[in-house]
């Protein structure tokens, strides 16, 4: 009688038909395993199925293969198969067992050889991002406009020249400590970088350019240049770029519904959002940020604008989307701002306190 098996585990079945119904193999008094020559041939049947379906997935899917894992997909293939015929002749030798653990040697080698291979690459591409996002944030231009405003401060209102220069050093060193930044920072933080910017900004075009910030929400992390970004298109192609080049920039941020909500306006010109496909392709910033939001900190952004009626930026995170460092042991190190710092907590320990872990 076959005993009941838990719904739970549905791949009990599996297991359990060779106890209950002994037509491939049995046991005789002496506890010596015997092959029945009626029916022993069908799980090498079934393995013959499996061999003839998979080779024409693997000629569909083969092209996308590097040379490795091709060699892994022919090997996985053919030793089993060639295993089972010698087994038809050698009885008693493990030919299909060994054939197996080969071929996932094999298997395993291919994957390992990729996986180092996409590191390298991923690797690359992080260095050229990164040195991308310095570049960005390091222009020539900005620098030299803030130059030339400085040299013009000192010969008129050498004050506040003295202010400017506080201020552009800020921001310098601000740029220079983040260039190799490789995680999030606090909210305060990136906040610092954009005020020392529209600062050095709303000097050089004096009453055009003003600012606002509703600021409800700082607990929480964003990716290095996040928001300083969305805030540097505000002003020059959403202010500067208008017919009348004045306007004002909104930032703010709130909690709602478990999440770190930060919006960017502004009253400039705006633009068709039907373009913004072709925008994100050709701006680096946009798209770069999208990307560091979206994989850093699991968040999203949106970009709202008309024609005319300015653009909206919003910024949309998990309150729990805060990266962790790995520290020996298998214990888990937040980052210094947050209220449990200096503590390293057990991963069942961050997981009692809802926090989410990111690999």
């Amino acid at each position: 009688m076959c005993p009941v098996i838990p719904q739970r585990y549905p791949f009990f079945p599996i297991l359990w038909i060779p106890l209950c119904y002994p037509f491939i193999y049995t046991f005789d008094e002496n506890n010596t395993y015997i092959r029945l020559r009626d029916y022993f041939w069908l799980p090498d049947l079934v393995i013959f199925m499996e061999a003839a379906v998979s080779p024409s997935v693997a000629i569909v899917y083969i092209k996308y293969l590097l040379p490795m894992e091709r060699v892994a997909m022919v090997s996985y293939l053919t030793l089993p198969m060639i295993a089972i015929v010698i087994s038809e002749f050698v009885y008693g030798f493990p030919c299909t067992n060994i054939a197996v653990v080969v071929s996932t040697i094999i298997l395993f080698v291919s994957y390992e050889s990729y996986y180092a291979q996409y590191l390298v690459e991923q690797q690359k591409k992080l260095s050229e991002e990164r040195m991308r996002l310095v570049n960005r944030q390091m222009q020539p231009h900005f620098i030299f406009n803030t130059l030339s405003l400085i040299r013009y401060q000192c010969l008129n209102a050498p004050e506040e020249a003295a202010e400017t220069i506080n201020d552009f050093s800020d921001y310098l060193r601000s740029t220079t400590d983040l260039m190799l930044e490789t995680e999030c920072i606090s909210f305060e933080r990136e906040l610092d970088i954009v005020k020392n910017y529209i600062r050095i900004q709303r000097k050089r075009f004096e009453d055009e350019l003003s600012a606002e910030y509703h600021i409800s929400d700082t607990d929480f992390d964003v990716p290095p240049y996040a928001i300083q970004t969305m805030v540097e298109n505000a002003v020059l192609h959403g202010i500067r770029d208008g017919n009348s080049g004045k306007g004002k920039v909104i930032i703010s941020t709130r909690k709602a519904n478990k999440h770190h909500i930060i919006t960017i306006e502004d009253d400039g010109c705006g633009f068709d959002t039907s373009l913004l496909n072709k925008k994100r392709q050709k701006s680096v910033g946009i798209k770069n940020t999208t990307q560091r939001i979206e994989v850093m900190c699991r968040g999203t952004l949106t970009i709202e604008s008309s024609p005319g009626a300015g653009t909206k930026v919003t910024i949309t995170m998990l309150h729990t989307s805060v990266l962790y460092r790995k520290v020996p042991r298998g214990h888990w190190w937040l980052p210094p701002h947050h209220r449990y710092r200096g503590k390293a907590l057990h991963p069942f320990s961050v997981s009692a306190h809802r926090f989410c872990i990111l690999p």
